[in-house]
């Protein structure tokens, strides 16, 4: 093969170039963005729609309805779900696979203008369903001051410093209470000055101000007029003036309400352990590196307990940890898997310098396709790692293949650069029709359209990518490695006389030259010098380099050399004795081959049938050493009820003894959870981290025998391997079912009898419905006769 024959001849060159490319390669694994999984660009949008104060049913009438109207005309929609609750409409938009979502979302936003809704509807937001938004890192911060202060020195100091870190998206407080200023009005009075409550919040909004008056010009200058009226203590606002009697006196605030600074009315609790904190919930931008966004993170934090050491900050939640985990997997795969390879080179081939080669050829191959990767923007994800660490195993072969031809050739007596080319001639058509067998089963796979598709297009492309930097490195770099003869005597010359005739023949200079030239001839000499002398330097450095290795290894393995020469022999015996049995047992099977043939169906039936009752699993489940409790009380409970049942569970796990942390959600905690229909007042979410992870299903199986004390609580308990369920089938659940109708009442029959059947079956846990009852409220019907006779309105 020429390529081959050009590699062997150009030994610097083709080392300079497996250089660049390992430089290359270290750079570009320093810029590849490292995230849980691949770029997915989900195909749905969310439209949420706030009409406060409104019932669930006029909110579909008023809102709902005209919205799907609306919406069912954009090109590509697939299917629109909707959900509508008390002063809240959502609808889910899902488009199909390969849509360009921006024109999407162009669309929408232009059907959504036209919609006729009523006036004191909000205006609809639109919301790009990303689940790389999920918060990267929970944090639980608590202090001996107030919740209040707390929360306070949240907002002013730990958000405006982490959102200024490079790759957070945003830092949203979680939990705690707000500051809220009430003006309590007195009714009687309020009729007895003849004042509405309108009128009073028009005059408090009216002069709680600041307004631009406009400028004036004193002399030469100009100066601007500013009205100040905002408030800035809570007693001036006793003093607003409501309205002036006929007896020219003055109605103020302080006259018909009681002003007061109090805290606003709480709608959700984070807890620690039992203990009230606030909770700090970070996610990242699109795109951004999620370990390093975590390492800068975790530094910025480092900085700000040394500055307020009164403040503790836990983290609950590292979605970095659970990626390193599977990078130090995916890299103990490939050292052990180098590791393997060289010990059976080593065993079989009895001989040094192939494995060492090996060794060499396994790594370049795989730092050769983080180039690739990088500029094809796939990020270090679990698929595309995993397509690494399934490459690794079949780059190998390709080196093992052609060095075993290499090696035979030696042994036949042949020179080092004879050997190393005829070796790898006579198996290079193989080996390349081999690798691109393998390359045509994978990269198929990029043309799957959907879900499958974007999530295992870098698995294939990686896999491919890793075999053909592994074919191109075992035709070119192994060869030439191979050919190079590595003395052990430093003090042996090396004659360079060719390389010094090459370079004497393009300095040699004509003497006819002109003088005018010579400035230009003598700066190309200089260059030409300069040249030879990098070469002369990088050739040094290499050969150094190179015979150092050798000689280390000569003489570290010296006292191992009397086991390894056992070690080798055993072998040798070993292998003639399976030699010896395995012809003996090819004669007989080449005697029976009925017999033979009927015994392999049957095996493959066997197989085939065993293949059948294997678990099936999307992907594989980590060691999981957290879990989730997703828990709902109740449609008439509390806040404060809610959280007592939470206190409960909270104490029973700590109580376990094997319990490490409980962070606790109840409520609705933060603004992006005012829009996850699933969230309410008596809902919460519990992430518990155990100190074992051995510990994990007994105390979830204790946990269900505990809390079947309460059949009226609703649960999911979620172990933190569903983590990456939850990315792809937006759901805690592993199987979920629907049932689609008209009739709601008999939709909730429906569920309720398959619910009771499904816990039936062994193995089915934690089985609900997202059917809720509706929440207990006072109907006021309006008598019309009253209404003409008073001479007054509904409104």
């Amino acid at each position: 093969m020429k390529i081959t024959k050009i590699s062997i001849q150009r030994p610097v060159t083709v080392t300079m170039f497996f250089l660049a490319i390992l430089l290359l390669g270290v750079v570009s694994l320093r810029q590849l963005s490292v995230d849980l999984l691949p770029n997915i660009n989900y195909p749905r949008l969310s439209v949420i729609t706030q009409y406060p104060g409104v019932a669930p049913q006029e909110v579909e009438t008023l809102v709902t309805r005209p919205l799907e109207a609306s919406v069912s005309r954009i090109p590509g929609l697939r299917r629109v779900e909707s959900i509508s609750q008390e002063g809240l409409s959502i609808l889910s938009l899902e488009f199909s696979w390969g849509t360009d979502m921006d024109f999407a979302l162009l669309h929408t936003r232009e059907k959504l203008d036209n919609v006729l809704l009523p006036e004191d509807v909000d205006e609809p937001t639109i919301i790009p369903l990303d689940p790389q938004s999920r918060p990267i890192l929970i944090l639980s911060v608590s202090a001996p001051e107030t919740l209040l202060e707390i929360k306070e020195l949240c907002e002013e100091l730990i958000k405006p410093r982490l959102e200024q870190i490079e790759g957070v998206g945003s830092a949203e407080i979680a939990g705690g209470v707000e500051r809220e200023i009430q003006v309590e009005v007195h009714p009687e009075l309020m009729a007895l000055y003849q004042l509405t409550i309108d009128e009073i919040a028009q005059k408090i909004d009216s002069f709680n101000r600041n307004l631009q008056g406009g400028t004036i010009r004193k002399g030469r200058f100009k100066y601007a007029i500013r009205v100040v009226g905002e408030f800035e203590e809570v007693k001036e606002l006793n003093s607003i003036v409501l309205k002036a009697t006929t007896q020219r006196g003055m109605v103020r605030l302080k006259d018909v309400a009681t002003v007061k600074d109090s805290i606003k009315e709480r709608e959700g609790i984070t807890r620690l352990n039992g203990e009230e904190s606030i909770g700090v919930l970070v996610r990242k931008e699109s795109g951004a590196n999620t370990v390093k966004v975590t390492q800068v993170v975790h530094r910025v934090l480092d900085e700000i307990r040394q500055e307020n050491p009164e403040l503790n900050i836990f983290v609950v939640y590292e979605q970095a940890r659970y990626i390193r985990n599977a990078i130090s997997s995916v890299v103990k795969s490939i050292l052990f898997g180098a590791l393997l390879a060289f010990l059976v080179l080593l065993i079989f081939l009895q001989d040094v310098k192939t494995p060492v080669i090996i060794a060499t050829v396994i790594p370049i191959s795989v730092i050769a396709t983080f180039n690739i990767l990088y500029f094809q923007n796939i990020t270090l994800n679990i698929m595309s790692l995993g397509g690494l660490a399934l490459g690794i195993g079949m780059l190998v072969d390709n080196s093992i293949v052609v060095s075993e031809s290499i090696f035979r050739h030696k042994t036949l007596g042949k020179p080092g650069i004879k050997a190393a080319y005829e070796g790898t001639r006579e198996v290079g058509m193989a080996v390349t029709a081999s690798t691109l067998t393998t390359v045509s089963v994978f990269l198929p796979i990029i043309y799957i359209h959907g879900l499958a598709g974007q999530l295992f297009k870098d698995q294939a492309l990686t896999v491919t990518f890793s075999l053909l930097a592994s074919l191109f490195v075992s035709l070119t770099l192994l060869p030439m490695l191979a050919s190079r003869e590595l003395p052990l005597d430093l003090s042996q010359e090396v004659s360079h006389q060719r390389m010094k005739d090459h370079w004497q023949k393009l300095i040699s200079q004509p003497s006819w030259k002109p003088v005018y030239l010579l400035p230009f001839t003598l700066v190309i000499w200089l260059g030409q010098k300069a040249l030879r002398l990098v070469y002369l330097l990088l050739d040094f450095i290499l050969s150094l380099f190179t015979q150092l290795i050798v000689l280390g290894s000569h003489y570290l393995f010296r006292p191992l050399k009397p086991v390894i020469h056992g070690l080798f022999q055993g072998y040798n015996r070993l292998y003639s004795y399976f030699a010896d049995w395995y012809h003996r047992f090819l004669v007989v099977v080449l005697q029976r081959k009925g017999r033979v043939l009927v015994i392999s169906f049957l095996i493959l039936a066997i197989t085939v049938m065993v293949g059948v009752f294997l678990p099936r699993e999307l992907l594989p489940k980590p060691e999981a050493q957290s879990f989730e409790i997703n828990l709902e009380t109740p449609v008439d409970y509390s806040l404060e009820q809610t959280a007592q049942v939470v206190g409960l569970i909270e104490n029973w796990l700590i109580s376990s003894g094997k319990v490490k942390d409980v962070f606790s959600q109840i409520g609705v905690v933060s603004g992006m959870e005012a829009y996850n229909p699933e969230v309410s007042l008596n809902t919460s979410r519990l992430y518990v981290e155990l100190k074992h992870p051995r510990d994990v299903d007994p105390v979830l199986e204790n946990l269900r025998q505990w809390l079947e004390r309460w059949p009226e609580l609703r649960y999911s308990l979620v172990k933190e391997q569903s983590t990456l369920a939850q990315f792809l089938a937006f759901s805690t659940a592993e199987v979920g079912l629907k049932i689609k109708g008209d009739d709601l009442r008999i939709l909730g029959n429906l569920a309720q009898q398959l619910t009771t059947q499904l816990k039936e079956i062994p193995g089915i846990a934690d089985v609900r419905t997202n059917l809720r009852q509706g929440k207990p409220v006072y109907l006021v019907r309006i008598k019309s006769e009253a209404l003409e006779k008073y001479q007054i309105s509904p409104a």
